[in-house]
Parts: structure tokens; sequence; C-alpha cells
């Protein structure tokens, strides 16, 4: 099941999304292709050209660390939350090399992706309860251009007092169903139940290459990269 939305046209980017992608870009947030859509990246889908994974220990000469070709930021639609609201989180990464390169799609991939902390250094749960695909495959890639950035979003429940989310008696597709009748379809809870400061943080991790006939040149980004820390208010 696809947890995170890809945003590749301008219209559907909001102010803070824009800011984040500035400021991990410190450069102009679009360039516009003639059809007006940015070019951002492409998938791993071309039928043409023929693509294979290998560990990245198998193959080091096609590996090249996060840290060196990535820029990677949060940013949130406000900072100030309570109990009961969505909390939207947009995720950029950009890459900061000179070379096209190969980067593993669900870079914020859920739960052991995304933490979070209380004002006071606490490890604050973040509940899912989709369980996310850990087939790995070479659609799983997708190549991003120099300069170029992905931009994913999701929402967090922020509390995780609904009844439904308290009921975990019923199956994974009961629950699923009954969250999907709510009008915001949510990705998971945040566990807090106490107003104050908290922070989330994200990570990139991937330990596989692209293979690519197409492409022998390219690498792929790997290791982990953890973003700084995204800081909100909640209120009861």
């Amino acid at each position: 099941m696809l947890l995170f939305k890809v945003t590749l046209k301008r219209k559907s980017l909001t102010q803070p999304m824009i800011a984040l992608i500035a400021l991990v870009t410190y450069v102009p947030v679009w360039r516009e292709s003639a059809s007006g859509q940015a070019s951002q990246h492409q998938d791993c889908l071309r039928s043409e050209i023929h693509r294979s994974l290998s560990s990245a220990v198998e193959a080091p000469q096609l590996g090249v660390e996060y840290k060196r070709v990535a820029k990677f930021g949060l940013a949130t639609r406000k900072s100030h939350y309570r109990i009961g609201e969505m909390i939207s989180i947009d995720l950029a990464v950009l890459n900061n090399s000179e070379e096209p390169l190969f980067f593993y799609k669900d870079f914020s991939d859920t739960q052991d992706g995304l933490q979070a902390q209380d004002q006071h250094g606490n490890k604050i749960d973040l509940r899912f309860w989709v369980i996310p695909s850990i087939a790995i495959a070479s659609e799983s890639y997708t190549t991003i251009k120099p300069g170029d950035v992905v931009v994913k979003s999701l929402l967090v429940l922020c509390g995780c007092n609904l009844p439904e989310l308290l009921n975990y008696d019923q199956s994974m597709e009961e629950l699923y169903d009954s969250l999907e009748n709510r009008t915001e379809v949510f990705e998971a809870c945040l566990a807090a139940t106490k107003a104050g400061r908290y922070t989330i943080s994200a990570k990139l991790e991937n330990h596989h290459v692209v293979h690519s006939d197409g492409e022998p040149n390219f690498k792929t980004a790997v290791g982990m990269m953890r973003s700084q820390p995204l800081t909100i208010t909640i209120s009861e």
C-alpha cells in the first residue's frame, strides 16, 4: 500500500513545502519544463532498460554515501497543533551532487524512519497500523538529476486516543476500513498526551545499488542519514 504521495506539480505545493525545498537547495525551487511541469525525477520503469539490484557491499563502486550527495529536510504547514488535529509532515530530498543518481523512493519508510521526542528527550511512540511492503526491487528506485528534489507528504494524527485506534482487538483490515471512513486518511498517530514541545525527525536508509545496462555509470545513494529535527508545539 502506498503510504506517501510524491508531489511534483507546482500548484500542489504548500508554502512550507516551497520554503523547505528552498532551504535544502539554496537555488530557485522549480525549473519548469516546456510543458509547464517540473522535471523532477524519473522512475526506474523504462521497459527498454534492464535494471537489477545487488547489495552495496557486493558492488561498492556503484554506491555513494547519502551524506556526500544528499540534503534532507522536514517541514510542517504550521508549528502549533492540538490533540486530535492532523500533523502534516513534508519531507524533501535533494540530489546535491553533480551527477544523476538512483535514490530509494521510500526514503521516509514509516516505522523506524520517523522518530519523535518530547521536550525532555523522552521517546514518543509514532504508531503505524499499515505495514509497509518490505520487498525491494529495481522499481523501488528513482533517478534524481543534479539539483532536483523529491517531496513526499504524510498525515499523522496528534494523539492516539481515537476509539478505533484504542481497539487493537479488531483485525488490521477492519481498523484501516474504519479509519478510511474519516474525512482525512492518516498513516500514523503520535502518542502525545501532554501539552509541550515535540520534535520529529526522519531517516534515509538504503543498502542496495542499481545495476542498469542503460545507465552503467549511475551510482546509487546508500547508507543512512537522519534529518534535522522538526519542532512543533502541542496543546490539549
